[in-house]
């Protein structure tokens, strides 16, 4: 895992021992619309993530969770996350240092 951070820009990537790679790059000014750039065997494709309903949604899961004391997510999928999360800001911190993705 490395991270540059830069005045107006954090780009992040994380390669698992399993050969994923993930790139999460963020920006502090300009367009800031969501997304994503998947890279499958079968083609690139690109995932646009409108925004108007993101909030109402969010919260609809997080009501969910609490009627079904069920996590919308996985655990494990969540300690990646929190994982890439750490390890991108330890190396943010460190200049753009490798870290290694805390196992859980």
């Amino acid at each position: 895992m490395t991270c540059t951070h830069e005045k107006d820009v954090d780009v992040a990537t994380g390669q698992w021992k399993d050969g994923r790679v993930a790139t999460v790059r963020g920006i502090r000014q300009g367009r800031s619309d969501y997304g994503a750039l998947a890279f499958t065997e079968k083609g690139v494709y690109p995932v646009p993530i409108r925004t108007a309903y993101i909030y109402r949604e969010l919260v609809k899961k997080i009501v969910e969770m609490f009627e079904t004391k069920k996590s919308p997510l996985d655990i494990h999928e969540t300690l990646e996350i929190v994982a890439f999360i750490e390890a991108a800001n330890k190396s943010g911190s460190n200049h753009g240092a490798g870290e290694e993705l805390a196992s859980r």
